[in-house]
């Protein structure tokens, strides 16, 4: 067991290496929100697969999900460009495959305002994650809730696209 004057932190981080390790835990202290270099780092899934398979990311998410007791959210991880590419945003990658958005050239509210709505089914990572979500709802097990992808404030998009 833990010592009376372990910290939440430290027996957090323990309970997250052995759920890591595949071992048993006494509990979990916090909801654990994974997202695609966690995924990445626990697997060595290539980001290029995850983002662009669903049944990839669907079989990734569901092993880690697993292994963590399935504590945590499951749900499509278009990292944070859904809402940007759909406004027209351009995908890019790093070296090291993690995704981001181009600079767009936006840098006033008034041409913030300007952007019009974008389209979730168009030729965009909405649709993507939309497509992963489709995916997942149809394939997960009876025993796991599959969520919805997360939105990014409107700050948060026009940042990104900034």
């Amino acid at each position: 067991m833990y010592a009376a004057n372990s910290t939440l932190r430290e027996r957090t981080f323990d309970r997250l290496k052995k759920c890591i390790a595949g071992e048993k835990t006494d509990g979990h202290a916090v909801f654990h929100y994974y997202t695609f270099p966690f995924f990445h780092h626990v697997t060595g899934i290539p980001l290029d697969r995850y983002f662009h398979d669903p049944k990839t990311m669907f079989e990734i998410q569901l092993e880690v999900f697993e292994r963590m007791e399935k504590c945590g959210s499951f749900q499509p991880d278009p990292g944070p460009v859904a809402e940007c590419s759909s406004l027209g945003g351009k995908v890019r990658f790093d070296k090291e495959g993690f995704i981001s958005i181009e600079k767009s050239g936006i840098s006033t509210l008034e041409e913030a305002l300007q952007l019009k709505p974008g389209d979730p089914y168009g030729d965009n990572y909405m649709h993507v994650a939309l497509q992963t979500l489709e995916y997942m709802v149809d394939h997960a097990p009876a025993d796991i809730k599959v969520n919805p992808p997360i939105c990014m404030a409107p700050f948060t998009i026009c940042a990104q696209l900034r």
